[in-house]
């Protein structure tokens, strides 16, 4: 009985990992695509001013 316990908590555990990692990773790109599109957005701009 405690061994069944001990191991769902584990899968439990397990899962919320792997969500929380996917979840930093997909906060992640959404910055790094964010900062990109600023980058490119100033890079226009900069264009048109010269």
């Amino acid at each position: 009985m405690d061994k069944g316990i001990s191991l769902n908590v584990s899968n439990v555990v397990r899962l919320l990992e792997e969500k929380s990692i996917m979840m930093a990773f997909l906060i992640g790109t959404k910055l790094n695509r964010h900062r990109i599109v600023m980058n490119v957005e100033n890079h226009i701009l900069g264009l048109q001013k010269e």
